[in-house]
């Protein structure tokens, strides 16, 4: 932890004594008075706590619970400290190229990071009206949209519910569950005209954002044109309520293995990335994500197709990934995933994607970047939500970006394509 400075234990313990001057006994001291992490290993940590069982033995004016929390305290300095130097790694040489490769022309805008909301949970997310806006929510997109000054934070509505939901104009909320016993990856939903309102109500409290909204395309029933019908009026609705806040419209999404996106104007979208698309039922060992050894393999599984959108000039969104396809497993919300999640943002921009978009879903789902108090959308604006790791890797995303725009480089440190134990990444956001 290159911010925790070595600081001598005694001059700790004059701290301690200006903070609280009627301590009894003072503080403890070590008898070798060098910095914390310095000298003989843990002698430090190993002195206190033989302090600590000789204060409780002989009795003092403190009681247990004072006792306690002094040495876990103590003992949380020392760990930061000693386990600094016990990890330290050697020093790795970075050299970064005063100018970007001419393979590398592609540029990101500072919004390259967006967020993608499955539509089932959405009013537990952001409310059921737009003048009952969670404070939670906003100040989560809020956090975002002040990295990005100057452009619009991304959002993606879609999913596989959204998939199969109906649009229905004049229902009164912003959207009902037709089927309480739907399959838990599947949700379909009605949603109405508050939807969009709520949309807007949102962006006009925290600040810009820009919509990408699927449409229904797997829902035909009964009669083709009847059930078309429906999603030219949520094409219509969306572009007339949201205006020049709509950045795309997505024409159906993925519902098997192997369907992938459509090309859609003005974006060729990519398919859903998933970690371990086929192994979403299982725990996953946790060291499958220390090796960076996959991230390209599945980012590049359409590089032909990205190579001729480049060429044509038009842009490729990569409209939603997370750790484990299916709601997440045993990984999905470790901090490892954190960092997974900046590394495959990071390697997109790097391989020509123009936006990314992490996913985040219903209630409980392991790889969420946030979650409300409850699946009731009736508590969305109490305390107590919960921050999912994930949404940290959209805050460093958010950061690295910068308003002229950044083209993204992987400095291939330690090879990590060919080299599974590689434990060190570097990338060039120049």
């Amino acid at each position: 932890m290159p911010w925790v400075k070595p600081v001598q234990p005694a001059q700790l313990a004059l701290s301690v004594q200006d903070l609280s001057p009627e301590l009894s006994p003072q503080p403890w001291t070590p008898s070798q008075d060098v910095a914390l992490g310095e000298g003989e290993e843990n002698i430090c940590l190993k002195e206190a706590l033989d302090w600590s069982v000789r204060l409780q033995k002989s009795g003092s004016s403190w009681n247990a619970e004072e006792v306690q929390e002094l040495i876990v305290i103590a003992g949380m300095l020392v760990f930061l400290s000693v386990n600094s130097a016990l990890c330290a790694h050697p020093t790795v040489r970075v050299n970064v190229p005063d100018q970007p490769p001419s393979t590398a022309a592609h540029a990101i805008e500072e919004n390259f990071i967006g967020i993608s909301f499955e539509l089932s949970p959405f009013d537990t997310l952001w409310g059921t009206s737009s003048k009952q806006l969670p404070a939670a929510m906003q100040n989560y997109l809020h956090n975002l949209i002040a990295r990005m000054p100057g452009k619009p934070l991304r959002i993606r509505i879609g999913g596989n519910g959204m998939d199969g939901s109906t649009y229905v104009r004049k229902l009164k909320s912003v959207l009902q569950i037709q089927d309480p016993s739907a399959y838990f990856n599947d949700i379909p939903v009605e949603f109405g005209a508050k939807f969009f309102e709520l949309l807007n109500g949102m962006t006009d409290k925290v600040g810009p954002m820009q919509f990408t909204i699927g449409l229904s395309m797997r829902n035909i029933k009964g009669n083709f044109d009847d059930s078309l019908k429906n999603v030219v009026d949520l094409a219509k609705d969306a572009k007339s309520m949201l205006g020049g806040r709509l950045d795309a419209l997505l024409l159906g999404n993925y519902w098997s293995r192997e369907l992938r996106f459509l090309v859609v104007r003005p974006y060729v979208v990519h398919g859903a990335f998933w970690m371990f698309l086929t192994q979403g039922w299982r725990d996953i060992p946790s060291n499958t994500i220390r090796t960076r050894m996959v991230i390209e393999p599945y980012l590049s599984w359409n590089a032909p197709g990205m190579a001729r959108a480049k060429a044509l000039g038009v842009p490729v969104v990569f409209s939603e990934y997370n750790s484990v396809a299916c709601g997440g497993t045993n990984i999905s919300a470790t901090f490892a995933m954190a960092l997974w999640s900046i590394d495959v943002g990071l390697k997109a921009a790097s391989l020509g994607f123009s936006a990314a978009f992490l996913h985040t879903r219903e209630f409980g789902i392991q790889y969420n970047l946030f979650d409300p108090p409850a699946a009731d959308s009736s508590r969305s604006m109490e305390s107590g939500w919960r921050t999912g790791t994930p949404y940290y890797a959209t805050l460093f995303l958010a950061e690295v970006t910068s308003p002229e725009g950044n083209i993204v480089v992987d400095l291939n440190l330690h090879d990590p394509s060919q080299t599974p134990n590689a434990n060190a990444s570097a990338t060039d956001c120049s």
